[in-house]
């Protein structure tokens, strides 16, 4: 790297939202299509958890479209604390 290139680090975020996905199939739909948009190192569906937490650990998230996406298949979905 010689002294004009900047180097870019991008901070891997892990994110965690309470969904009321209860279907493995569709789990695995809305994961795919989440990765698709993002760049996503880790996605999880914990579908034996009460709150069906979906587990996201990327670089590029945006907890807002990952909300839109699950809502679009007719689930909710919003960020745990």
């Amino acid at each position: 790297m010689n002294s004009n290139s900047v180097a870019m680090t991008m901070e891997m975020m892990i994110e965690i939202f309470k969904t009321d996905v209860k279907n493995k199939q569709l789990a695995g739909k809305i994961a795919q299509q989440i990765s698709s948009l993002f760049s996503i190192e880790s996605i999880h569906f914990d579908l034996s958890d009460c709150d069906r937490v979906l587990r996201i650990e990327g670089t590029d998230l945006n907890n807002q479209e990952v909300i839109k996406i699950v809502n679009s298949y007719g689930h909710s979905c919003s960020e745990m604390e």
